[in-house]
């Protein structure tokens, strides 16, 4: 694990204080909001540990990764539950709604491969006719 750039410590400790302005500001300014802290910890882990739920929905609107785990294996989810239960049915509904969003992305994909194979075999059909 590489060490924090003094932007993204900046950034997680953000996190940990609640600073929503510093933690927008910061992401305008194009931080990585997947570092990490010393014991690989994203601001996310950080902020959900600590129970910060404006800065954990910020982070998450921002496209954080909510299954990131820390250096211990514990995921934000995880932390929020030990520390914060109220976090925890938040967390749960978002990680659905990803579950259900990729899936209806993978269905949509789906069939559009097998409407443009389709469409391709009606073409071929005309052409024989």
């Amino acid at each position: 694990m590489t060490s924090p750039t003094e932007q993204e410590r900046a950034f997680i400790e953000a996190a940990r204080q609640s600073n929503l302005s510093d933690l927008w500001e910061s992401m305008k300014e194009g931080v990585n909001i997947e570092a990490r802290d010393k014991n690989g910890n994203t601001a996310l882990c950080v902020a959900a540990a600590l129970g910060h739920r404006d800065v954990v929905k910020l982070l998450i609107e921002a496209g954080a990764d909510i299954y990131a785990e820390n250096g211990a294996g514990n995921s934000a989810l995880k932390l929020a539950g030990a520390y914060t239960p109220d976090l925890v049915e938040f967390l749960k509904a978002e990680s659905a709604r990803r579950a259900a969003q990729a899936k209806a992305e993978t269905i949509a994909k789906a069939k559009a491969k097998k409407h443009k194979k389709f469409k391709r075999a009606r073409t071929a059909v005309q052409h024989l006719l």
